[in-house]
């Protein structure tokens, strides 16, 4: 299956998105959430523009409604599904306008936008050398550019699980190319400034279907595997104390 037919498969509709947000959302041992630390992290100023590639539902954009100030903001998704939730959940605020984009090629004017977001989404870009060009292209040259990923240990116990439950099963989801070991060295190709800032947290799940819906959504299992998987989780559960421990690697460049 090549890199287009995965994210289609994956990403043509919210749902698979919203089964990983929820496990994240409840057994996170940070009680910040992701999207707020991010929001304090990036800092935005009151005004410009922003670009987000890669927005997803639009949930940085939804928690944050009312710390908008004059910004007008771009999002932007390669998938149309997510273009259209994005939307709905966003339609009365007035200085977003929404777009499908192929990151390769960005349909703007250079020096567009003051800031440029990619969310936990240049890993899976085909050709990020292009893409990463493309960013530089439409930033203005004072601007700033934040890259969130994962590392490579990040959820490894989620593809352990998955590979007992079915060694044959395609785990290449895990295997980023994109990372917080690898990106510095790629986005210096385009920045002078690079910094890693890490996001401290982890999993604590206390529940089995949490788990096999967060497996569920990013394999095509059989009800057979997934009655396995809801087993050894249980087994796991019983073991442990009633606690499923899941890594977390995550963490946001700020390029300049």
């Amino acid at each position: 299956m090549t890199m287009r037919q995965q994210l289609t498969q994956q990403y043509g509709t919210s749902n698979n998105l919203q089964a990983r947000i929820a496990i994240h959302e409840r057994f996170s041992t940070n009680p910040q959430d992701w999207v707020d630390w991010l929001w304090d992290v990036m800092q935005l100023p009151s005004e410009g523009r922003v670009l987000e590639l890669g927005g997803g539902t639009g949930r940085l954009w939804h928690e944050h409604r009312h710390d908008l100030g004059q910004l007008q903001i771009s999002y932007s998704d390669h998938s149309l599904g997510m273009v259209q939730t994005a939307k709905t959940q966003l339609a009365d605020l007035a200085q977003l306008n929404f777009s499908q984009i192929d990151a390769h090629y960005l349909p703007f004017a250079d020096a567009s936008f003051d800031v440029v977001i990619a969310n936990h989404m240049l890993y899976h870009v085909a050709d990020q050398a292009l893409a990463l060009a493309e960013i530089r292209r439409v930033l203005k040259p004072n601007g700033t550019f934040f890259a969130a990923t994962n590392g490579n240990q990040h959820m490894h116990e989620i593809k352990e699980l998955i590979q007992a439950v079915d060694p044959s099963a395609d785990v290449t989801p895990f295997s980023l190319s994109f990372t917080l070991e690898n990106g510095k060295a790629l986005l210096q190709s385009q920045f002078e400034q690079v910094e890693m800032i890490k996001f401290e947290n982890n999993l604590a799940v206390t529940e089995v279907e949490p788990i096999v819906e967060y497996v569920r959504s990013t394999q095509r299992l059989s009800e057979e595997n997934l009655a396995v998987c809801r087993e050894l989780v249980s087994e796991q559960l019983a073991a442990n104390q009633g606690l499923f421990p899941i890594q977390k690697a995550v963490g946001l460049f700020v390029c300049r």
